[in-house]
């Protein structure tokens, strides 16, 4: 859990906190500014100080407006209504992927591909997908995006593109995509030739 504060001061001759008017909170995603938490009421600390307490999802950016006089009564000083700030969790998560170039009997590009977060790997549902696109370093596709890839019970996505045959001295670059839900992460990783 993530807590949230903001302090406000009162305007002169009035209560902070007017009866029925606690502090509001608005939550967005900062990628698709889509609202997740709608004018919430904080929990009063006392002295100006309120609180939220909130679940932010790991490796997604949250912006955060409090208003302070919801219910526009003047409670708080003119200019000081909004209290607003970013945050994210702590722990950003990264794609790994790991190809090989192999032959039985066509030649053929094999992965497998994970979310890690701090080098450990996450276990994801098993609606999690993953989608990959093969391209060469100019960006034109050599194999066209692949959606749907399901993990295992380990967490493992595992890839096979068969056949594969890529004109020599191709540089490769495998773009992954990791869907759960609403949370998407992605990761470019250029295979260089001494790897194949």
């Amino acid at each position: 859990m993530t807590l949230i504060n903001a302090k406000f001061e009162s305007a002169l001759d009035t209560p902070m906190v007017a009866p029925g008017d606690l502090p509001t909170i608005r939550i967005r995603r900062a990628d698709t500014q889509a609202l997740v938490v709608t004018d919430q009421d904080t929990t009063e600390q006392g002295e100006g100080m309120f609180t939220f307490e909130f679940a932010p999802v790991v490796g997604i950016e949250y912006v955060v407006e409090i208003d302070g006089d919801p219910q526009v009564t003047g409670q708080a000083v003119k200019g000081g209504r909004f209290a607003t700030g970013s945050f994210a969790a702590d722990e950003i998560p990264n794609v790994k992927q790991a190809w090989t170039l192999g032959t039985t009997p066509n030649s053929l590009l094999r992965a497998v591909v994970s979310l890690e977060i701090q080098g450990l790997r996450v276990v994801l549902p098993g609606t999690a997908t993953l989608s990959y696109t093969i391209l060469d370093s100019s960006g034109a596709i050599l194999r066209a995006q692949v959606i749907g890839v399901a993990p295992n019970a380990s967490g493992y996505f595992s890839v096979t593109v068969d056949p594969f045959t890529p004109t020599p001295g191709t540089v490769i670059v495998a773009e992954a995509i990791i869907t759960n839900g609403d949370d998407v992460y992605t990761s470019n990783t250029e295979l260089s030739i001494p790897e194949f």
